[in-house]
């Protein structure tokens, strides 16, 4: 698909797509920024503009480092788009097809950053509701950012788009209580996905491995994650305890987004920690 002519924009490069938006890289005459904008065949669909107006609400009610910054937006007339931040770098996804697996470290220092984001999200009011490695992008420094407003949302606006069967979400990062009727809604469900993006850099598999995404569906309702426990990992019991945590059942049984924060900067701090004790051991040695 060629794209449109977006004044005061020049589109340089595609930078992804999917079913129903393309996103490219492109140049004002102030920075460079990147613009999402709706598939021609897409807009035949009420839902992709309601879905570009969310991206626009959250992004510009909800400020935060570790969230992308919505900076324009044409939403009530073509060519409709939404422009925001360019965030240079990979996706956690990228970077997991790359070598695997995340580093512990790395791995709670990006969940730590991500659930930063979904707190102030949550703190205004709303669910991002598609947390997962593809919407996560991690530059060279190491800091991650949560892209993706698509599906944000407040409470309750989504009943018509769940009747009219749409998925609020990313088949391997659902909550299940998004799984079985009546759906119920949440900032638990952020909890959850966080948890299953945990999970997979840590160990480069989903906690409900499926060949479809209807497979992955139908496990939720059948059985409980997979543990960490289930895999050989040299991972300390505070990280086993809080995926577990994470994703628990029953939305309740979850920790909030704030109480995930201040657990996982503790558990990066004992990691540092632990890190500079075997430096500090190891030149001991080598000076003896």
């Amino acid at each position: 698909m060629n794209p449109p002519s977006l004044p005061g924009y020049e589109l340089l490069r595609p930078l992804g797509s999917g079913k129903n938006f393309l996103v490219w890289e492109a140049r004002t005459e102030v920075a460079t920024v990147a613009v999402k904008f709706p598939r021609s065949s897409a807009l035949q669909k009420a839902s992709t503009l309601v879905l570009l107006r969310r991206e626009a609400r959250a992004g510009r009610l909800v400020r935060h480092p570790r969230l992308v910054r919505i900076l324009d937006a044409s939403l009530c007339q073509p060519p409709y788009f939404v422009a925001m931040e360019y965030v240079p770098g990979e996706s956690a996804k990228e970077r997991l097809q790359r070598f695997g697996r995340f580093s512990t470290r790395r791995a709670i220092r990006t969940a730590r950053q991500v659930a930063e984001a979904i707190t102030a999200l949550h703190k205004a009011g709303f669910v991002h509701a598609d947390v997962k490695p593809g919407n996560v992008l991690v530059q060279e420094s190491g800091d991650a950012k949560l892209i993706d407003l698509g599906f944000a949302h407040r409470r309750g606006e989504n009943r018509k788009l769940v009747e009219a069967g749409f998925t609020i979400g990313t088949a391997n990062y659902l909550a299940p209580e998004l799984c079985i009727q009546p759906v119920r809604e949440g900032p638990a469900a952020d909890v959850f996905a966080l948890g299953a993006m945990l999970f997979e850099c840590l160990t480069g598999r989903v906690p409900y491995p499926a060949r479809t995404a209807e497979d992955a569906i139908r496990l939720r309702k059948r059985r409980r994650a997979l543990d960490l426990s289930d895999y050989r990992g040299n991972w300390p019991p505070r990280v086993v305890e809080l995926v577990r945590a994470m994703l628990a059942r029953e939305p309740h049984d979850r920790p909030t987004a704030s109480m995930l924060v201040r657990e996982l900067v503790h558990i990066e701090l004992a990691l540092i920690s632990a890190r500079q004790s075997r430096i500090g051991l190891l030149r001991r040695r080598s000076a003896g």
